[in-house]
């Protein structure tokens, strides 16, 4: 499976949090923003001042950082940032529709019949996401 991968997925994966994405095993290829490396690393230094130990966030800093190494990161254009600007039918904050038109950009430059997987933990970018055509995952919880 061909999968964007947004910040929330990796970060539930690298500090062990409860319902990872089920179907991470099925991502043969996964595609992230350049934006996505950003949001690690401010969640992390979020946590090193809040009082996480330093070995945690260490671990899962390296944890992200072999994720990331084996995604392709999608620059964020001028074009990205300008379709992220464009009237939405949901409700979507600034950075998650970075994200989107990041996905939206390379599902168009693969073309058909390829199918991009959205996932995320959010459900507003699930929505959005979910409004352009992609198949969502990552938004079911038990």
């Amino acid at each position: 499976m061909i999968a964007y991968i947004d910040a929330s997925v990796i970060i539930r994966l690298v500090f062990n949090e409860p319902y990872p994405l089920a179907e991470w095993s099925q991502i043969d290829e996964g595609i992230t923003s350049q934006l996505t490396r950003l949001e690690c690393a401010r969640t992390f230094d979020r946590h090193r001042i809040r009082g996480l130990r330093t070995a945690t966030i260490r671990t899962a800093t390296q944890s992200a950082d072999a994720i990331l190494s084996r995604t392709y990161e999608l620059e964020v254009t001028q074009h990205i940032l300008q379709w992220a600007a464009k009237p939405l039918s949901t409700p979507l904050g600034t950075l998650d529709s970075i994200h989107l038109a990041s996905a939206s950009a390379y599902r168009r430059a693969l073309g058909p019949p390829q199918v991009i997987a959205f996932a995320t933990h959010d459900r507003e970018l699930a929505e959005a996401a979910k409004s352009l055509g992609f198949p969502v995952i990552g938004t079911s919880l038990p």
